[in-house]
């Protein structure tokens, strides 16, 4: 009998063995990258994809049919910035008449005086800091802290946002103290209503995300949830500032020989970037964009943005914990 059970079990291994091992290396694989792109599928977008150094005269696009109290706050700040820049700049003659090294005291002059200057010029200290093909690597090095936490804004500027984008209902809780602040918008943590799925049929209709009940197995009710709500008045604040230091560039093209550095085109590029980044329906549409790119990736995730909630000023996406 053992013979007997041997030469069975070898005949069934034999017929079955293959259509098991295809089973699992091929049709499970197969069956799983369908489920993936079921639920991440190409994503119909809200706005359009913005792409650096595409944009054109972005800035003179935004500005179109602004009134004189813009162009007023347009000539403060440049009278501020120069009036920053005016010590440094005699401190660097000063220093260098006397022979002294000026490296250091540059490096820290200019943290400061993005620092003092607003959301617009720590913006424009990121930048310089991720572009050590272009700035000396100690000054990266120096401005790398601009990308600590910023102060944050009142709740009553958060609970207004929220109460225009009649989103306050839909939450059964939220913590008040922001969880991290940035130049440009801060975050809160808080709880979806019971009961209430943050998914409708309108949405994945319009969308062609997801079926409904596949939707859910995502974000369902009681599910923590990322509330990004930008600054008070930062739209028009930075694009104060970024006309400003365009008049600024435009005078310093004047100089012999600073054209070769491209301050304009730099200028064009970083404008059109950080103005980008204040429409958060764009980030929306682009954390879409990154779950259907990685939607075969089982070791990167993203936040799943809730589109019925969001809008311009405020995004709401699930909270994912990651590891930095």
């Amino acid at each position: 009998y053992f013979w007997y059970f041997a030469v069975g079990c070898a005949a069934f291994g034999s017929t079955y063995a293959p259509y098991a091992y295809w089973y699992y290396k091929v049709k499970e694989p197969e069956l799983w990258r369908a489920s993936r792109d079921r639920m991440f599928p190409v994503p119909n977008r809200r706005t359009e994809v913005f792409t650096a150094g595409t944009a054109g005269d972005f800035v003179s696009q935004q500005i179109e049919g602004k009134k004189f109290h813009f162009y007023f706050g347009v000539v403060a700040r440049l009278v501020a910035l120069i009036g920053h820049m005016i010590p440094i700049i005699l401190h660097l003659v000063i220093s260098y008449a006397r022979g002294e090294s000026t490296a250091f005291d540059i490096n820290d002059a200019c943290l400061q005086l993005f620092q003092e200057m607003g959301p617009t010029y720590v913006k424009l200290g990121q930048w310089v800091a991720a572009r050590p093909d272009i700035f000396s690597e100690e000054l990266c090095a120096k401005l790398s802290t601009l990308f600590d936490a910023a102060p944050p804004h009142s709740w009553e500027h958060t609970e207004k946002m929220l109460r225009e984008a009649d989103i306050l209902k839909e939450l059964s809780s939220i913590e008040k103290e922001p969880l991290n602040s940035g130049s440009v918008a801060q975050v809160h943590r808080a709880t979806l209503r019971d009961g209430k799925p943050i998914t409708s049929s309108t949405r994945s209709q319009a969308l062609s995300v997801l079926d409904k009940d596949e939707m859910l197995s995502f974000i369902e009710a009681e599910e923590m949830v990322i509330l990004k709500v930008l600054h008070p008045d930062i739209h028009d604040q930075m694009l104060t500032d970024l006309v400003a230091i365009r008049y600024l560039v435009n005078l310093a093209n004047l100089i012999p020989g600073v054209e070769f550095f491209s301050l304009s085109q730099n200028l064009e590029e970083f404008s059109s970037l950080l103005l980008s980044q204040l429409d958060l329906e764009r980030e929306a549409d682009n954390l879409q964009q990154f779950l259907h790119n990685f939607r075969y990736s089982k070791n990167v995730c993203f936040p799943i943005p809730v589109l019925d909630m969001s809008t311009k000023s405020v995004l709401v996406e699930t909270y994912e914990v990651g590891t930095p």
